[in-house]
C-alpha cells in the first residue's frame, strides 16, 4: 500500500512514500488441492499442492501439522521438511518453490 508519512513527525520533512508494507501470513487452509493463505494486507492467496512434491505425497494428518514463522513471512512442516515462504504466494513458480 502506498501511504504519505512524514519523517519523525516534523512537519518541515519532505514525506516520504512507503511503498511496501511487511506482509505475514495470518492462516491457512486447504481446499480443493490448494493452499490458501490469508494474508496481513487483506488478500487471500492460494497455490496448488501439486506445485510441492513433498505435500502432494503427505497425509491430511501432516498437512495439518504445520508452523507458522515467528515473523509470519513462512509456513513449515517439520515431518515433512519442507517449507514455503510468501514469496512462493506472490511470485508463483518464479518464487523458487517447486522441486
Amino acid at each position: 500500500m502506498n501511504d504519505l508519512s512524514l519523517r519523525n513527525g516534523n512537519k518541515d520533512s519532505k514525506p516520504t512514500i512507503r511503498t511496501q508494507e511487511h506482509l505475514t501470513i495470518l492462516s491457512l487452509e486447504y481446499k480443493s488441492q490448494s493452499i490458501i493463505v490469508q494474508l496481513s494486507d487483506g488478500r487471500s492467496v492460494s497455490v496448488p499442492i501439486a506445485w510441492f512434491k513433498r505435500l502432494r505425497q503427505a497425509t491430511q494428518e501432516q498437512l495439518n501439522n504445520y508452523e507458522l514463522s515467528p515473523a509470519g513471512c513462512a509456513i513449515h512442516w517439520e515431518e515433512l521438511d519442507e517449507d514455503i515462504s510468501i514469496k512462493s504466494f506472490l511470485n508463483g513458480l518464479k518464487g523458487g518453490c517447486c522441486h
